[in-house]
């Protein structure tokens, strides 16, 4: 097929290969039906070229197909081992179809030789998904001489050996060194497409507010620097905090891929019904989702999930506002439930103390007010009825309400000798610190480990040091 630059390529084509030696029975037996399928219709003109034996000629054809059908289901596992004695399997396969075979078969796994034994079962010129530096250059090198010698493309994830690159600085460096070595070792720069990692905004941790707009800028510099190479992304991970609310999200495919095309993206893999003609949206949400994508105002998620609130039609913004301070006279354990579910962290604090003060222990205040709500706002997550930012607030209404009480969890014994040790570990400004903290909270007050918390990204050994010989994180 040649090179395979300037095609917008779509999710529609990709191959999903779990497990290889699924992969080759069904082959098999999609090779087997094709076969018994030509053998039919070579029975069926045999019949028609000789009318006096059709009737004798399709009651034996009718009984050998249904044969050789019982046989193929029964027993695959004999001829699926004489195809892997072939190196290659290079006849009857799914992408000889013609209709598929004029497209890029998209090869998508996360296990190389799942990716490997696509290769080799697809006709015509595919692209492999993928790889990256996250494993070393002797690694990286050795799969792109492999993906070259099958005549394929590969999409390269913007990783190495630090991790995943996120900010503009990181993805032009990786992506810089990954074009000096696969040139240097003679693969086609038009057969690279690069993927600088579309990740989700407007999550409500400030960190992830410039992802969209740095995905941009390292694109155009990919284009106007690394020359003949492609460049891709998975639009719909941009999005991902607002979900449940597909008028919001396709605002953002849109302004995201309008600004990104322009920047130089010429591939996506990205869902046709989840965008909007660029010009069409109304001109509210194209200000706010354009504020969200190119990171032009601090306060820019918070407004687009105050949108997102309206368009859904909860009508819990109008609640608030006629209820005014009616849920202050609630009693204090159906405060601390509002306070968390709302997201208000103006007086958490205040109560969870009232609370103490009526007769609770700390504990007893977490398990009974914080906790149910932390759930049930979870749930509403997992519904798609809540948004990431919101889900944040909840978090930090949490740890805010959770700090007042941490002097008195912690007023009795501060002796940590004799207790196992436990480390909890996350990536900085990464949401699953949430997490993180709810659980390290749960264990302080139990006061069962002596606790250990790092946000830093380290090699599994130097962690294993950590817990051995605890130095607390400066």
């Amino acid at each position: 097929m040649g090179s395979i630059s300037n095609q917008l390529f779509v999710s529609r084509y990709q191959l999903y290969l779990p497990d290889r030696k699924l992969f080759e029975d069904e082959l098999w037996r999609i090779m087997k039906k094709q076969e018994l399928e030509k053998e039919e219709r070579e029975a069926a003109e045999a019949a028609t070229a000789s009318p006096e034996n059709a009737g004798a000629a399709d009651t034996t054809a009718a009984q050998e197909t249904a044969m050789k059908e019982e046989q193929a289901e029964k027993a695959p596992a004999e001829p699926v081992q004489k195809e892997k004695e072939k190196p290659v399997v290079m006849e009857a396969q799914p992408a000889a179809e013609p209709e598929i075979a004029r497209v890029p078969v998209m090869i998508d796994s996360s296990s190389w030789e799942v990716l490997e034994a696509g290769l080799q079962c697809v006709q015509g010129k595919s692209i492999v998904n993928s790889i990256s530096l996250k494993e070393g250059e002797e690694t990286f090198l050795h799969r792109a001489s492999l993906i070259r010698r099958y005549g394929a493309a590969a999409v390269v994830m913007l990783f190495d050996e630090r991790g995943q690159a996120d900010v503009y600085e990181r993805k032009i460096e990786v992506a810089a060194r990954a074009y000096r070595l696969l040139t240097a070792a003679g693969f086609p720069p038009e057969d690279i497409v690069f993927d600088p990692n579309v990740l989700a905004v407007a999550t409500g941790i400030p960190e992830h507010d410039v992802y969209a707009r740095d995905f941009i800028r390292a694109t155009e510099w990919i284009r106007a620097n690394l020359p003949g190479v492609n460049v891709s992304g998975g639009i719909s991970n941009l999005s991902f905090a607002f979900r449940g609310v597909d008028r919001v999200r396709r605002a953002m495919h849109s302004v995201f891929l309008y600004h990104g095309r322009k920047a130089g993206l010429n591939f996506g893999i990205v869902n046709p019904a989840m965008t909007d003609l660029y010009e069409e949206i109304e001109p509210e949400l194209l200000a706010l989702a354009e504020d969200v994508v190119l990171a032009r105002r601090t306060e820019a998620a918070e407004n687009l999930a105050a949108y997102a609130e309206r368009v859904r039609g909860e009508k819990e913004a109008g609640g608030r506002a006629a209820a005014g301070e009616e849920w202050r006279s609630l009693p204090v354990g159906k405060r601390i439930y509002h306070a968390m579910v709302k997201g208000i962290a103006d007086r958490i604090a205040d109560d969870a103390l009232e609370a103490v003060g009526e007769g609770m222990t700390p504990l007893e205040v977490i398990d009974r007010c914080f906790m149910p709500a932390m759930e049930h706002v979870g749930e509403l997550f997992g519904q798609g009825k809540m948004f990431l930012p919101q889900v944040v607030k909840t978090a930090r209404v949490m740890k805010k309400g959770v700090g007042a009480l941490t002097p008195l969890i912690e007023g009795g014994s501060t002796e940590n000798s004799g207790k196992e040790k436990a480390m909890l570990a996350t990536v900085k400004g990464d949401v699953h610190d949430i997490g993180k903290n709810i659980v390290g909270v749960d264990q302080r007050q139990q006061r069962a480990h002596q606790q250990m918390d790092h946000q830093e990204i380290k090699p599994l050994a130097a962690l294993s040091d950590i817990v051995i010989n605890p130095v607390p994180p400066g």
